[in-house]
């Protein structure tokens, strides 16, 4: 008499079989959502700089209508950007520049020494500035590795591989 086998189901090793593939395929997603995040991050700051661009030419504009010139009232010496309004122009409320600095500064992770400012002269009516902003992750372009984005008053908008030093009135 022979035996009939009538299991119905599944081996051992094929349910460990399938548990590996979908944890090779599900590490292989997460590895990928990780880097599209960090793309996402860089993309929001270089898009919050450059509204910001836009805002602070809003913001000379106005101040010209009002018989002022430059940018505020008072430059900022090379330090990092502030983190509450105030009366320099990386702390104007309106139009909401500050609200865009803090957006670009949270996009790169939220540290204050995420992004570095500077308004030129600092003792007069500010008639440049410069912000630089640490991207979230490194991005290579030409060959090259850049992990900053610099904005300025001159209409530059460009990735940049070292910190601002001394007293730039534009990107380097």
């Amino acid at each position: 008499m022979k035996k009939q086998n009538n299991s119905k189901g599944f081996t051992l090793i094929e349910l460990l079989v399938v548990i590996a593939i979908i944890a090779v395929l599900s590490s292989v997603v997460l590895a990928s959502l990780n880097s599209a995040r960090d793309k996402a991050a860089n993309a929001s700051i270089k898009a919050n700089l450059g509204n910001m661009r836009a805002a602070t030419e809003l913001v000379q504009d106005n101040r010209l209508n009002s018989g002022l010139i430059g940018y505020a009232t008072l430059g900022m010496a090379l330090g990092n950007c502030p983190s509450a309004a105030n009366t320099t122009i990386f702390g104007q409320t309106s139009p909401n520049i500050y609200g865009l600095v803090d957006a670009a500064r949270t996009s790169a992770g939220g540290s204050v020494n995420a992004a570095k400012c500077i308004s030129s002269p600092q003792a007069g009516p500010a008639t440049s500035w410069v912000i630089q902003v640490s991207l979230k992750a490194a991005e290579t372009i030409g060959g090259t590795s850049y992990t900053f984005w610099c904005a300025d008053s001159s209409g530059a908008s460009k990735p940049e591989t070292a910190a601002l030093a001394g007293s730039p009135t534009v990107c380097p």
